[in-house]
């Protein structure tokens, strides 16, 4: 699919430097129980390896194609996993204790659970996502919900699933859903 030009925050396939391990986004991993908190902890993921980074591209093919979620869906958690983890698979973050491009948390019960499903989930993130959505009970949550447009999947995404310490800013009028939602539209125009 033909893309419209953007802007340098959001990786595409060609800005990685070093290809996933498994050569795709069609990995497996789904399994396991959700547990309930958020995620991750607000704050960007501190990076323990930089390796196996996943473009949007091949997320958003995941998410649409092989998890199932709609348009708006997908689109509401790239700007969720652009956020935590940066596209970065293998992303650790708040002192080691939430894992992944949804940055699955230890404190909050649901790392645990996470990192047994998807054994190879540093270098599986179509696993994360199908674990995300099949498994988590949030996740699955957001997946049986229906948006009107990608910025209120955000939102959701973000109030509901991800529950940041600084949702408000995320999800205030010009906050940063907003501004990297009108990024992902250009990217990836509704089909």
């Amino acid at each position: 699919m033909a893309l419209a030009p953007r802007s340098p925050s959001i990786p595409r396939k060609s800005d990685r430097t070093k290809p996933p391990a498994n050569g795709s986004c069609n990995g497996s991993g789904a399994g396991g129980a959700g547990g309930s908190g958020g995620a991750g902890g607000g704050n960007p993921a501190e990076y323990s390896d930089r390796v196996n980074m996943s473009s949007a591209e091949d997320m958003y093919d995941c998410l649409t194609n092989t998890v199932g979620l709609s348009h708006n869906q997908a689109l509401g958690v790239l700007a969720n996993v652009n956020r935590e983890s940066g596209f970065n698979a293998a992303a650790v973050g708040d002192n080691g204790n939430s894992f992944g491009l949804f940055q699955f948390n230890r404190p909050a019960g649901r790392a645990d659970p996470f990192l047994s499903a998807v054994p190879d989930w540093q270098t599986n993130p179509c696993g994360q996502a199908q674990y995300m959505f099949g498994s988590d009970s949030l996740g699955r949550q957001y997946a049986n919900t229906q948006f009107d447009n990608p910025l209120d999947a955000a939102n959701y995404f973000t109030s509901e699933v991800e529950r940041p310490s600084a949702t408000n800013s995320y999800v205030a009028p010009g906050g940063y859903n907003s501004q990297i939602i009108n990024d992902l539209i250009t990217q990836f125009p509704n089909p």
